[in-house]
């Protein structure tokens, strides 16, 4: 194991890596990975002559000199050309060199990063037999490297990783990438079979030949919210494909749950999410992000869930590997029932990664101050809450890192961390949520502001207030969210009781399906039926002593701290719910026309800062474009809208309502939830805003 005194928390004993070994002592440490025992393991030069001689590439290449009246030869030249653009070149001196260099960005601003012992074991184990897929949580680009660095100080083979091609615009970090691992793949395959097909056999040869375990983030993306996104199926299909073939005998899949403290991103996250375009991946930009090295950002978690055999997990679904016997290995094509196991797959992970992500005290004093926004609370007041809140997370089986008896002691150390991110400060007593004053704070780096990209019909002041209080709240969100998916069914059927004396049951239950189904896309919900949820849920609110039941009537228990813990709890996703509402008006206006997906979301957020500078909505996260996409996505996959693939402007999609009594159903529904039935703006009268 790792140099350094391993430590017992939450039951789970730690590692923590030694950033202070001496740089030239971590360049020449040995490291001799003890190979898997079924390979004799291929260079990567040889893995890429193993693709280029694949028989399902060579009917391809035949397939398309024919149909678009080319030689063989020149198909063959632009193979070699995409293989050469995908494939790694892993070499030990250029991921010591990528390690070295994260050691020393770490050293100055991480107080300590910590794996966990038994899991870390597990997998060097697992490595040593079976081809194995490592699936790390994606919050940060940190993410991306930091498997390989604990895994090279622990003597576990390295892992060959997927990165996305925007890495390939950084000269020479890509070049260190590519030799530390990675092989690239376009964020899009679109209608290009070829580079499919080539980048599925590179990824499958990877796989098989067993050398390198394969590292993929199953969200795709990093996620600016710092919830758990949904998953993206495609690079798991191509891990299917092979065992379903009987290439391998068994695939182990390792989740990973990666927890920071804080963020090395979160500024950038809350301006993408306020519409100010991401810089391209560069290496001048890499150097200048060197204010990062003069602010602390907390400590680094590493936890491992247990493995999943995806052959235990194919003959519990009931997938048999028989009928691929017949199938020709040149035209694979997932059979009924198949797809649906690799979506279930898919979620099983994210469940276990998020069950095993650290909730920090600086998530749950974050939560505090957004519910609590009202000019400021006593420190007295937040201390008893945090203690509040992290007892109910722990009810529900999360694993909370409090790192010091004397609660007092924590919520020091929260609020410097809070405060060094600019996101609170102290005033006369109380902490309260700090204002931008400055726009300079939130310009893009050619000069273009969100004043630019939204052009609300406001004074420029009025609008630098709204953008301002919503890059902090956003930041503070960005640490929320890491614990809301403890509570999202609870959360979600407290905001339909919330502020209401007494419910009807069929009412709460019509009110709890259309609020989940409105953020399906938001949030991963539990899984199940829907009317099984409502139940389970019903009854555990029950159980805790936060509603009662009296004959057909639902009220939420008339109790000073339970009143406070329900508003709470559901405050924990009423932004997110008055996205949806602000949505729905917007769409409302749009009944019957088509418009472009971006000025959808463009004028959906003008909208939200007009509501929130007329007093009607006082959260400043719906200004957040991320709600948006979600909610049309989730409006989607209810019928609510339609987003027509074949009609495209230029290569923004299309928005069109679909159901529109659905919709006006919708709009009054939610809006009675946040407004106790009597919402302050509606069709009629927003556009006066």
């Amino acid at each position: 194991m790792a140099a350094g005194r391993s430590f017992i928390s939450n039951g789970s004993e730690y590692v923590p890596l030694d950033l202070k070994k001496g740089e030239l002592s971590f360049a020449l440490a040995p490291f001799n990975p003890h190979p898997n025992v079924h390979t004799e393991g291929l260079s990567p030069q040889e893995v890429k002559e193993i693709v280029k001689g694949s028989t399902r590439l060579k009917a391809m290449i035949k397939e398309i000199s024919v149909s678009n009246g080319v030689s063989e030869e020149s198909v063959v030249k632009l193979v070699d050309e995409i293989v050469d653009e995908i494939g790694h070149k892993m070499a030990l001196p250029a991921v010591r060199t990528v390690a070295m260099i994260i050691r020393g960005t770490l050293r100055r601003v991480i107080s300590g990063i910590y794996i966990e012992k038994q899991g870390l074991e597990e997998l060097g184990a697992a490595v040593k037999r079976y081809p194995v897929v490592i699936l790390p949580s994606h919050r940060s680009y940190l993410d991306f490297i930091l498997v390989s660095y604990f895994l090279l100080e622990n003597n576990i083979q390295l892992p060959a990783i997927a990165a996305g091609q925007d890495f390939m615009n950084m000269k020479v970090i890509s070049s260190l990438l590519r030799r530390s691992g990675a092989f690239f793949m376009r964020r899009t395959f679109g209608s290009d079979r070829l580079y499919k097909l080539i980048f599925t056999v590179y990824m499958q040869t990877v796989l098989t030949n067993r050398q390198n375990p394969i590292e993929f983030f199953i969200e795709g993306t990093r996620s600016r919210t710092a919830k758990t996104l949904h998953p993206k199926l495609g690079l798991l299909s191509m891990i299917v494909e092979p065992y379903l073939h009987g290439l391998v005998d068994d695939v182990l899949l390792a989740p990973l749950s990666i927890s920071y403290e804080r963020t090395l991103e979160e500024s950038l996250f809350a301006r993408e999410l306020l519409g100010i375009p991401k810089p391209k991946e560069s290496t001048s930009g890499l150097f200048k992000a060197k204010s990062l090295l003069f602010t602390s950002y907390g400590s680094i978690f590493v936890d491992f869930s247990k493995q999943i055999s995806l052959h235990e997990f194919c003959i519990k679904n009931g997938i048999s590997r028989i009928p691929h016997g017949i199938q020709p290995r040149n035209d694979f094509s997932f059979l009924p029932g198949e797809r649906e196991m690799v979506l279930e797959l898919g979620y099983q992970i994210l469940h276990k990664i998020n069950k095993k992500m650290k909730i920090f005290p600086s998530s749950i004093l974050s939560s505090l101050l957004l519910h609590f926004n009202n000019g400021g609370v006593e420190r007295d007041k937040l201390i008893n809450w945090m203690d509040v809140l992290k007892a109910e997370i722990e009810k529900r089986g999360g694993i909370v890192h409090w790192n010091n008896d004397n609660s007092a002691a924590v919520f020091d150390h929260c609020v410097n961390l809070l405060l060094s991110s600019g996101c609170i400060r102290i005033k006369d007593g109380r902490i309260e949520i700090a204002k931008v004053e400055e726009e300079t704070r939130l310009r893009h780096k050619e000069g273009c502001t969100v004043f630019d990209i939204m052009s609300a019909q406001m004074t420029s002041s009025a609008l630098a207030n709204t953008l301002n209080n919503g890059y902090t709240e956003l930041i503070l969100g960005h640490y929320r969210n890491q614990l809301i998916h403890w509570f999202i069914s609870e959360s979600i059927m407290l905001t339909c009781i919330n502020g209401i004396s007494d419910i009807e049951l069929d009412v709460l239950k019509k009110r709890f399906i259309l609020l989940s189904q409105s953020l399906c896309k938001e949030f991963i919900l539990p899984p199940g039926p829907m009317e099984k949820v409502f139940d389970d849920t019903l009854h555990c609110l029950i159980d805790r002593g936060l509603i009662e039941i009296s004959g057909s009537l639902i009220f939420i228990v008339s109790n000073e701290k339970q009143e406070v813990l329900s508003s709470l709890l559901s405050g924990l996703i009423r932004p997110f719910v008055a996205g949806v509402w602000v949505m729905c008006l917007y769409l409302e206006s749009l009944m019957g026309g088509v418009q472009s997906l971006k000025l959808t979301l463009r004028n959906t957020q003008q909208l939200a800062a007009k509501l929130i500078h007329n007093g009607f909505i006082d959260s400043h996260e719906i200004l957040s474009l991320d709600i948006y996409k979600n909610t049309i996505a989730s409006f989607n996959v209810t019928g609510i809208l339609f987003e027509p693939e074949l009609e495209l402007e230029g290569r923004d999609r299309l928005v069109k309502v679909l159901n529109a009594p659905k919709l006006k159903e919708l709009t009054f529904e939610i809006g009675a939830v946040l407004f106790n039935g009597s919402p302050p703006v509606s069709i009629n009268n927003f556009s006066k805003l």
